[in-house]
């Protein structure tokens, strides 16, 4: 498997395990939000993905922006029995039905924000040179 490691991915990501799966909003990615490289474009489509979007450096820091804030809401008003609280995802394009816990979903999330920071702070050559 490929692993993304952007700016863009991580909006994804946050639109897939918080606001889908446990904000339950139908309509949770953003269109800069960037899937796993093996997502079909087709599947991307339906969830309201533009693949083709090019945004500004400004447009994509202020989609990240967003959802870390939404992270952030999410963390300061959790209690035990909120993490928890079972949440059954609805199906969509690639994801089928299915039901884990606010705390498993949410750790999803934190572990791809560590993994990017991991790999941007290991290898800052590489981003340069990509960039």
């Amino acid at each position: 498997m490929v692993v993304r490691r952007d700016p863009a991915y991580l909006v994804f990501v946050t639109g897939a395990w918080a606001r889908r799966r446990v904000l339950d909003e139908p309509l949770s990615y953003h269109p800069f939000g960037v899937p796993r490289t093996a997502y079909p474009r087709a599947d991307a489509a339906v969830l309201g993905i533009d693949l083709s979007a090019r945004p500004s450096f400004a447009e994509a820091m202020s989609a990240r922006a967003d959802r870390m804030a939404l992270i952030r809401g999410l963390v300061d008003g959790l209690t035990d029995s909120e993490l928890e609280r079972p949440c059954t995802q609805t199906p969509a394009p690639g994801y089928p039905e299915e039901t884990r816990t606010v705390g498993s979903r949410l750790e999803v999330v934190m572990g791809e924000e560590c993994e990017h920071l991991r790999f941007a702070v290991r290898d800052p050559a590489t981003l340069e040179a990509a960039g």
